[in-house]
């Protein structure tokens, strides 16, 4: 800054030395205009004081003091010495060429922190304003010409001759002021270029103002949303800093610096919040987001008293102050993302590197006059606009990184969800079959149930006729029945084999073997119980399993055994629709009406009973599998009658 600052004083005291060359006839106090610009141009004239602050002196009456109170005027030598006010200060312009030429009055800057009037002194018409200027407490109304740009109008110096210049400087000035005079051809061409630079910058933020509004909407990206705004707000800021908000929105001076340290900060805090969801800072770094938040409030402090309690001079300070400390604690946040590698951090931490470096170089500049008013712009600018680019790069690669991992975190949840249905389809398998394993389980105790309670009557006649002594038939249809129910089962039990006929297959039968075989087979049980058990005669051919006809018909013989007290039991078959049925009735204690829903279910047996209340549940399901039905009609004290039907008819069509 210092390096800057002394070259910009030894070319401004080059271009005094040079436009002190004046030709033989030229006053001390001439400026001769033989070059397109000459700088600080209060380094030239005479001033005339006035000792009295309260007198007001008239252009008249300055030029008629001139020869007794005027004094040279001091230069940038003197260094930044203050000229106090009010002065009048008379500068005598030189054209030595033979041509008419143009000039105008520009100013280090759009506007200047002191008030300000230039008259050009003609004796043929008189004197004319050609610029005024107003300090801070100043309308944009009451500034000639109005221009955003602060400038003089044109005057003309005619060739070989002079013209007269008279500035009014109320307040009066800084001797290190710089103040140019250009000829018209050289200021519009500097300005066309400046506003052409300026207009390029403005229009390419423009459109990453959009690209950045238009990725965050997109992508729904907090950060890059509150990077767009800060970029709005410093779009807006420098609207008004080259005083486009000045000249056509805000025309009160206070209230355009009001409006322009409102934009600063609030630009200032959506970039602090733009860092903090960069960071996450709230969930991953509370105690920064803590400071954070602590340096913007601070900040907005400090910002609230320059624009509406200090003055100028301490209003500079506090907000060098201010836009240094916001600044230097989110540089803090971008060191915090390089350190804990977050993606982008790299372009964050050199963004916002940059622009601590661009804020502090703009405030200084602008504050301290230590360059050239479009020097040091056009450097900001410049700067902004890359620091813009390089946040929106990062903002890009977190954005894409963190869209990767989603991606990433996406796919292995997907893996998991296939692997977890893969899971669950073999868990489904694995159940199914365990199902299946429970339900054969199941099938087969209920087949060694039904086997043992089949076994279990059979035995019980085989007993009492070996205790008599007795080699009857009973014996020997007791043994081939127990024969039969246990080739039966080994051949259930056995794994099917294409060469091996199926022992169940349906055959004839006569239904008087049945009965007479079931009848032998529990007589001597039910005569020992004072029961008449006899069998009807029947010429029935029937056709279907004669072991499983056997076991229905000696399950249920054997229920009404248990439940007949000294009365008849008959055993019967008969024709009905073409089908046979065969009936075992009974005169033993009947079943209650309500108990004869939950006749045929498993373990249900009553009080009388010893067994396990699987008769009738063996009965039903063994006439079921093979096509059968099994009825029942009782009545309580009355008895009973236990019907298979469906059977087919030996010869019988289907």
């Amino acid at each position: 800054m210092a390096l800057s600052g002394f070259i910009t004083r030894l070319l401004g005291l080059v271009c005094l030395l040079l436009a002190t060359v004046a030709p033989p006839d030229a006053g001390a106090q001439d400026i001769v205009l033989d070059q397109p610009k000459v700088d600080f141009v209060l380094a030239y004239g005479t001033i005339v004081e006035i000792p009295d602050a309260r007198e007001r002196l008239s252009l008249a009456e300055a030029r008629a003091r001139l020869d007794t109170t005027g004094r040279p005027a001091p230069g940038p030598a003197a260094g930044a010495v203050p000229v106090p006010g009010p002065v009048w200060l008379q500068l005598t312009l030189a054209n030595p060429s033979d041509t008419t030429t143009l000039r105008r009055f520009v100013p280090n800057g759009y506007i200047a922190p002191y008030d300000m009037e230039a008259w050009r002194v003609d004796e043929a018409t008189g004197p004319r304003l050609i610029l005024r200027q107003v300090s801070y407490d100043g309308s944009f109304a009451d500034r000639f010409p109005q221009n955003r740009n602060f400038m003089s109008e044109a005057f003309a110096v005619p060739p070989r001759g002079t013209a007269e210049i008279w500035f009014r400087l109320p307040y009066g000035y800084y001797t290190n002021a710089p103040f140019f005079l250009m000829e018209e051809q050289a200021f519009i061409d500097a300005h066309e270029a400046r506003e052409s630079f300026h207009s390029f910058l403005f229009g390419m933020r423009a459109a990453l103002l959009i690209a950045i509004f238009a990725f965050a909407a997109i992508l729904r990206q907090r950060t890059a949303f509150y990077y767009g705004l800060f970029a709005l707000l410093i779009y807006g800021y420098f609207l008004a800093n080259y005083g486009y908000l000045y000249a056509f929105f805000v025309k009160h001076a206070p209230a355009a610096y009001v409006v322009e340290v409102l934009l600063g900060g609030l630009a200032m805090t959506a970039f602090t919040f733009m860092t903090r969801t960069f960071l996450n800072a709230r969930s991953v770094y509370p105690r920064f987001n803590r400071i954070l938040m602590s340096a913007l409030g601070v900040s907005w402090i400090l910002g609230l008293l320059a624009a509406f309690i200090l003055n100028s001079a301490m209003a500079n300070i506090v907000l060098l102050a201010a836009i240094i400390l916001i600044a230097a604690v989110n540089l803090t946040g971008a060191v915090l993302a390089v350190v804990n590698r977050h993606r982008g951090a790299g372009l964050f931490f050199t963004a916002a590197a940059f622009m601590f470096g661009l804020s502090g170089f703009g405030a200084v500049a602008r504050h301290t006059n230590a360059l050239p008013f479009d020097l040091w712009t056009k450097t900001v600018h410049i700067g902004f606009t890359i620091d813009t680019i390089l946040f929106a790069a990062a903002l890009v690669v977190q954005t894409l990184g963190l869209r990767q991992e989603r991606d990433d975190a996406a796919q292995a949840e997907l893996s998991a969800l296939r692997e977890k249905a893969h899971l669950s389809d073999q868990l489904t398998s694995v159940t199914a079959a365990h199902d299946r394993a429970l339900r054969l389980a199941e099938a087969q105790r209920r087949r060694a149930a039904s086997t043992a309670h089949d076994l279990k009557q059979p035995l019980l006649s085989l007993r009492m006729a070996l205790a008599r002594g007795e080699q009857d038939e009973t014996v020997g249809e007791g043994l081939s029945y127990l024969e039969s129910v246990i080739e039966r089962d080994l051949n259930d039990a056995r794994p099917p084999s294409p060469a091996t006929p199926d022992p169940g297959a349906p055959g004839t039968i006569p239904a008087a073997k049945l009965i007479d075989s079931v009848t032998m087979m529990f007589g001597d049980e039910a005569a020992s119980r004072s029961i008449t058990l006899a069998g009807a005669p029947t010429d029935l051919q029937l056709r279907g399993d004669p072991v499983i006809l056997m076991r229905l018909l000696t399950n249920l013989v054997a229920n009404a055994v248990k439940h007949t007290n000294a009365g008849r039991i008959t055993v019967s078959a008969a024709e009905t629709d073409g089908t046979a049925r065969l009936d075992v009735s009974d005169t033993g204690t009947g079943i209650p009406e309500d108990a004869l829903a939950s006749l045929f279910d498993p373990y249900v047996k009553s009080e009388r009973s010893a067994g396990e209340g699987l008769g009738l549940f063996v009965v039903r399901s063994l006439a079921e599998d093979h096509g059968w039905s099994i009825e029942v009609q009782s009545a309580e004290g009355e008895g009973s009658t236990f019907s298979i039907t469906g059977i087919a008819l030996a010869g019988a069509t289907a």
